[in-house]
């Protein structure tokens, strides 16, 4: 293989393997198993591959920094959680609610 395409595989590799780190942290956070499961099954799998191919090449260290970068910004960008807005509390409820100490 050629500098150059291991170079464009390493980038490539460690892109998707941020991005699917990014998806799995997330799925873990909203306790999702199966399919945090699942990203990381696929992480463990690129990460092999990625480690055999520039184990014995230091030049490729550069190409896993930028496939990190590149994927953690775009999987950031992709997988953004909903925006949540407040709900408005209906005016029965704030009569409902005991007055506070310190008003009294």
């Amino acid at each position: 293989m050629s500098f150059l395409f291991k170079f464009i595989l390493v980038t490539v590799g460690y892109f998707l393997f941020d991005l699917f780190y990014v998806f799995y942290t997330r799925r873990v956070v909203e306790g999702r198993g199966y399919r945090a499961g699942a990203w990381a099954s696929s992480m463990a799998l690129i990460s092999s591959i990625m480690v055999l191919i520039w184990v014995h090449e230091p030049r490729l260290i550069p190409a896993a920094m930028l496939g990190s970068f590149i994927g953690t910004v775009m999987a950031v960008r992709l997988d953004r959680p909903p925006k949540l807005r407040p709900l408005p509390i209906p005016q029965r409820i704030y009569d409902e609610l005991p007055p506070d100490e310190d008003d009294q």
